[in-house]
């Protein structure tokens, strides 16, 4: 969510000049990062393990790549949307929406990053939508699905498997700790010794109230004897 920044110069002289600025954004800003990988299937897997299981065992098989389920890698041009609510220009409640579209570069070999990463500022709120598409082919012209209250400041990877089926495409989710946790905690810590303070010294008191109270009964009794 803190993304650093490099920049490359060049002068009329073909002298190029690499420099970096680290981002120093001390904010607790909010993002969400989706990652929708390629559509390989692996069709003769099954008929690899059978084969393979002919010959070794149990054993030499599970320590062979034949039963790893094959993910692919990044592909370019799947497209993310996302829509939630937050507030914007001082307006509660506002609903916004972004797209982006994973590593839509026009060259080779281009400084892009193989995910995308959508801004979601100071805005704290769930995300209520994340509609993931990819180009569609020649089996199924709508390949798009929609995934509902998501974390923000988390990691989302796709896995379009199988192609054309949507509903049945996999996701993985990675949590990304925020420094709201760290404040949430330390807050918490303090008011938790707080209250215990005030808990002792109100126990205290009541001890000592109690005690007052016992000897005055002690002392009633003695009196009422005499």
């Amino acid at each position: 969510g803190y993304p650093d920044l490099l920049v490359l110069q060049g002068s009329s002289k073909q002298n190029f000049k690499l420099i970096g600025f680290q981002n120093s954004l001390f904010q607790d800003v909010h993002f969400i990062k989706v990652m929708v990988l390629s559509t390989f299937s692996c069709d003769t897997c099954s008929h690899q393990r059978k084969l393979v299981g002919k010959f070794l065992s149990e054993a030499i098989i599970a320590s062979t790549k034949f039963l790893f389920q094959p993910y692919g890698n990044d592909q370019p041009g799947q497209s993310i949307k996302m829509e939630t609510i937050t507030i914007l220009d001082g307006i509660k409640d506002n609903w916004i929406q972004l797209s982006a579209v994973q590593m839509s570069q026009s060259g080779q070999l281009t400084l892009e990053l193989p995910y995308v990463i959508i801004g979601l500022g100071a805005t704290p709120n769930f995300v209520e939508k994340i509609t993931v598409a990819i180009p569609p082919n020649s089996q199924s012209n709508q390949l798009i699905r929609t995934y509902t209250q998501m974390i923000p400041n988390s990691q989302i990877v796709v896995v379009p498997s199988p192609l054309t089926n949507p509903e049945k495409w996999h996701s993985k989710l990675f949590i990304t700790p925020s420094r709201m946790i760290l404040h949430t905690g330390i807050a918490l810590s303090v008011t938790l010794v707080v209250l215990s303070g005030v808990l002792a010294i109100l126990q205290y008191r009541e001890k000592i109230e109690d005690d007052r109270e016992r000897k005055v009964q002690s002392q009633r009794f003695h009196y009422d004897a005499l």
